[in-house]
């Protein structure tokens, strides 16, 4: 037992333990230490992972931004999910997660030999459900093996550790982390492109899938032997085997065998391009229906190892159901998805968006080092301190974006503020109350304080301006209808407002009447049927109520904002006859409408009767 494990509380940050108590050592994951904690405001356990302290590199800090960001877009019941991340006070990063305990598939496999082919392919087909939600969400893990998919009951599987995950609008800064020949993820599990350190797309989890499900019927990897080296070269040169006899019932050897040589090719042109892909040919083999008969799974339910630092009764993050997410958990999660997804109205929004290329609008050299311009012509500092932004002075940058920056105090602010900029993102970093004056100095265009630490109090302070256009609010915890309507005294020529997740009622948004909002984002704000009048009244161009308790009888009053291009219905009950209706009534219209599953959907049907029941 090494000094942490021993002593856990000497080596959490003195913030972290503001919130939680009574710390207990977990384990290792991907990237860092797993600690359990009792959260004091939600009054239940969760887990905290921790990035070690030898790992305090900028490469080690953006990588498990990423892992954080990355995670936080996801809303599916078979991912994990975060409640909560970000540094602490000692630029310590941490994730705050649901825990329950589980058994690893790693454990499953080695206590059966092998696992039945069709709980195999039950397992697998939920996979395939997780990481297609992931990828269309610009995520790919890169980093499946069955000690990251947890069985929790009845053969219900949670995917683990996005540590390693790839985001899909992080080309450049993923290049700096994997360069060439670098190969990220579990080697026995790895795909060919990742052996030879190439980029990684959502083809390299259907690899990691295929091995996985190859493992699962035969309870050994393909090409296995004792030297990793060979392994490895084998992958590059051969086509994967077939399955050893007697893996599979005979009638079912051959379509089985055609899925695994088709999601192990070793060129990503010839396998299955997507999940949806794999999902299909795996259903065409579950309904074959010539299955043996099948005896019980031993899951075992004693502690197990947890790599190699003993036994462990493993803790880990769990996806909270949908409902549970927009609700409760709403002022802390870090979502990612609303209005400033849409980038373009026209857009099909069932299009994952392209990838940001960093462009050269200055020479290199006059680029200050740290810094970053992407292809909206945003400067990035997301690491930098607070004496780098003395090197801005004079560039002439009009749009700088510090989200998730650990480091920016009120000193840098203070800087930032003699920039002359148009537009500023603060995105979850630790600046409140102590820097409104040096926002009131800027004049903004546009400003992003989502998820940071502004009070009602200070955002009361805020100067009065007719040139904000846009104002991002999303997540503040304590935003409520009376700062609106401050809000909205104070800027009156705001076009954008994003105001998810926020305490924001029906009632408050009848304090938008005066503005002119071309977009308005109110998703996750609990609004039903009964409020969508309000809509019509303001008549936005863009409107975001993804995770609102809302139906088809929303529809007639959606139909009275004339001025709608985009609406979103993400994960509500709101059903595809109608949007049908939608498109009949404005068939440029553009309706983003991701489904819930049947069990989200049961949850908020509930709730709606519930709440029926009160008025």
């Amino acid at each position: 037992m090494n000094e942490f494990q021993k002593s856990v509380e000497k080596f959490i940050a003195p913030d972290l333990k503001e919130r939680y108590r009574d710390f207990k050592y977990v384990g290792q994951g991907g990237m860092g230490r797993i600690v359990s904690a009792h959260d004091t405001m939600l009054d239940k356990r969760v887990a905290i992972k921790l990035l070690p302290a030898v790992s305090h590199s900028d490469t080690a800090l953006v990588r498990f931004h990423q892992e954080a960001k990355a995670i936080s877009k996801l809303k599916h019941l078979n991912i994990v999910t975060v409640l909560d991340f970000g540094f602490t006070s000692t630029e310590e990063p941490y994730l705050v997660m649901d825990y329950i305990d589980g058994t690893p598939l790693d454990t499953v496999i080695e206590a059966n030999e092998t696992i039945p082919l069709r709980t195999a392919i039950q397992i697998a087909l939920q996979i395939c459900d997780a990481l297609e939600h992931a990828h269309f969400n610009g995520v790919i893990h890169r980093d499946l093996k069955p000690s990251n998919v947890m069985l929790i009951v009845d053969e219900q599987i949670r995917i683990l550790d996005f540590g390693l995950a790839k985001l899909m609008d992080q080309t450049d800064i993923d290049h700096r982390l994997t360069r060439k020949g670098q190969a990220l993820g579990s080697p026995l599990f790895m795909s060919p492109e990742q052996v030879r350190g190439e980029d990684a797309d959502e083809r390299a989890d259907v690899y990691g899938l295929g091995m996985l499900l190859y493992k699962m019927i035969t309870g050994k990897v393909p090409l296995e032997d004792e030297n990793i080296i060979v392994i490895l070269r084998s992958r590059l040169e051969e086509p994967p085997p077939n399955l050893p006899p007697n893996s599979v019932t005979p009638v079912l050897t051959d379509a089985t065998n055609e899925i695994l040589q088709k999601a192990l090719a070793p060129d990503p042109a010839n396998r299955f391009q997507n999940m949806k892909e794999f999902k299909a040919a795996l259903e065409d083999l579950k309904d074959v229906g010539e299955f043996v008969e099948e005896i019980e799974l031993k899951i075992p339910r004693e502690k197990y190892k947890l790599g190699k630092q003993g036994k462990q009764a493993l803790l880990v993050a769990v996806m909270v159901a949908l409902f549970g997410v927009i609700t409760g958990m709403a002022v802390i999660m870090k979502g990612d998805r609303d209005l400033k997804a849409i980038k373009e109205i026209q857009k099909p929004a069932e299009k994952i968006e392209k990838r940001p290329k960093v462009i050269k609008q200055k020479p290199k050299d006059q680029i200050p080092t740290g810094f970053e311009i992407d292809s909206q012509s945003w400067w990035k500092a997301p690491l930098n301190r607070d004496e780098d932004f003395y090197r801005l002075l004079g560039s002439g940058v009009k749009r700088l974006n510090v989200s998730y920056n650990p480091r920016l105090t009120a000193k840098g602010m203070e800087i930032i503020s003699d920039l002359n900029l148009d537009s500023l993102s603060l995105e979850e970093t630790r600046i409140g109350d102590e820097s409104i004056d040096y926002l009131n100095k800027m004049n903004l265009k546009t400003l992003d304080i989502r998820s940071t630490r502004f009070s009602n109090a200070g955002l009361a302070r805020l100067a009065p301006s007719k040139r904000l256009v846009e104002l991002d609010v999303a997540y503040m915890k304590h935003f409520d209808d009376k700062t609106l309507a401050l809000i909205v005294k104070k800027f009156p020529n705001l076009r954008r407002l994003i105001i998810s997740n926020t305490l924001v009622t029906a009632k408050g948004l009848a304090t938008l009447k005066p503005l002119r909002l071309t977009k308005i984002s109110a998703s996750g704000l609990k609004l039903t049927d009964k409020d969508m009048d309000i809509f019509a009244i303001l008549n936005p161009e863009a409107l975001d109520l993804e995770g609102n308790f809302i139906t088809q009888k929303c529809i007639p009053s959606i139909k009275r904002i004339t001025n709608l291009k985009w609406v979103g219905f993400d994960f509500t009950a709101v059903p595809p006859e109608a949007v049908a209706e939608l498109k009949r009534w404005k068939p440029d219209l553009v309706v983003s409408n991701r489904k819930p599953d049947d069990k989200q959907v049961d949850e908020m049907t509930e709730t709606l009767f519930n709440a029926d029941d009160h008025i």
